[in-house]
């Protein structure tokens, strides 16, 4: 797994990364198997393209989702700083 999450940028074949709105997953499956599902539709489970934007998704291992870093991030930024 560890070589799919260091492709280069420039050595991606874009034209074989899903569009973020075609990416359908069973929402019922075990993570395991949706990040499986995921692996048989591209050869590239981490990157991703949206609204024209190139996306490549990484982890920091806290265990936090998506939404949370968000979240996180956005209340950095209008909590003021003691």
């Amino acid at each position: 797994m560890n070589e799919l999450t260091q492709t280069d940028f420039k050595e991606v074949d874009w034209d074989e990364v899903l569009d973020y709105e075609d990416i359908r997953i069973d929402p019922s499956l075990p993570v395991e198997d949706k990040f499986n599902q995921l692996c048989q539709m591209t050869p590239y489970p981490f990157h991703l393209k949206t609204n024209g934007f190139k996306v490549i998704l990484s982890f920091n291992g806290k265990g936090e989702s998506i939404a949370e870093q968000a979240e996180n991030y956005v209340r950095s930024l209008v909590e003021p700083t003691v």
